[in-house]
């Protein structure tokens, strides 16, 4: 399955609930998400790099979607991936530590779901 089939019903939904509002991952964000994804290990440029190319790999791969998840104040609060969607689907989900333990993660999945 390419990743067009499996974006096209995504690119103009409206995916949101009272506290949440998830956006699919386009190009233009990337330094929002890189941004997320490195507050949180050690500033070392060699890591980074490597993070950073494996993630870009994963997001050229046409069986996996990603969307940006931002709260009830348009916040950017982390993001969620959907891997192997030509096999064994996967979640992937990650939330910045603030917005952890109060239930956004859950919301998130029923709602992809």
């Amino acid at each position: 399955m390419s990743k067009s089939p499996i974006r096209n019903p995504f690119e103009n939904a409206l995916l949101k609930t009272d506290r949440i509002r998830l956006s699919l991952f386009t190009e233009d964000k990337t330094d929002l998400l890189f941004n997320h994804m490195f507050a949180s290990i050690p500033n070392d440029g060699e890591i980074r790099q490597l993070m950073r190319a494996k993630f870009e790999k994963s997001l050229a791969e046409d069986s996996s979607l990603l969307f940006l998840i931002y709260n009830e104040d348009d916040d950017f609060i982390g993001y969620i991936e959907l891997k192997d969607l030509n096999d064994i689907p996967e979640i992937g989900l990650d939330l910045a530590e603030k917005f952890r333990n109060k239930g956004y993660g859950y919301e998130v999945c029923k709602l992809l779901l």
